[in-house]
């Protein structure tokens, strides 16, 4: 399959593909300045946020620096909790306080993306995926599906520096980057061990 690098935790060993074209121009949801927040991705650090909007892949949260700015951010529902959450309106509520720690921020289309999880799962761990920071979200690269669960696919990537780099890399296809439109079961899709 054809995917895109959209974002690159080395930390905690998640590579974020996507199957769709890029968009030219994409604009934040709610302009901030995200300066005070580079710093803190990948960072241990507890933030203060309150709860401004639910959704099926996740929670939107307004999350403030020790600085004092405050920008919308996205905690993902894989990133919810240490334990799976299965119905996201049970677990929170608009307007409630919560802590998030900063995974990333990307500042060309202004997206701050937390997690609430303790820690990163250890299947995450050891991957190596230096070779993939920076590396431009418009170039395609070749990999093959390894696993598809109900919120996407796991993609085997060989590293773009070649085999003497290195081990490939493992990332998620989530299920909204698969194809432009609304799909409800990724095997729709994909299947293990396409290419």
């Amino acid at each position: 399959v054809s995917v895109r690098v959209l974002d690159v935790d080395t930390e905690g060993g998640k590579l974020s593909l996507s199957m769709k074209p890029a968009f030219i121009k994409q604009k934040p949801q709610k302009p901030g300045d995200l300066d005070p927040f580079f710093p803190l991705a990948g960072e241990d650090e507890w933030l203060d946020g309150v709860v401004a909007g639910l959704s099926k892949f996740g929670a939107f949260v307004d999350v403030e620096s020790p600085e004092g700015t405050v920008v919308r951010g996205l905690v993902h529902v894989t990133e919810l909790s240490d334990s799976i959450v299965e119905n996201i309106a049970e677990f929170f509520e608009v307007g409630v306080k919560v802590r998030v720690r900063v995974i990333s921020v990307d500042e060309t289309v202004g997206r701050v993306s937390l997690t609430m999880r303790s820690m990163p799962p250890s299947r995450r761990k050891g991957q190596s995926l230096a070779a993939f920071e920076g590396f431009p979200a418009d170039l395609w690269l070749q990999g093959k599906v390894i696993d598809l669960v109900n919120y996407g696919a796991f993609v085997e990537l060989p590293s773009p520096a070649g085999a003497a780099a290195g081990p490939p890399a493992v990332g998620l296809v989530h299920i909204s980057q698969v194809q432009r439109g609304f799909i409800e079961d990724v095997g729709e899709v994909l299947e293990i061990d396409q290419t």
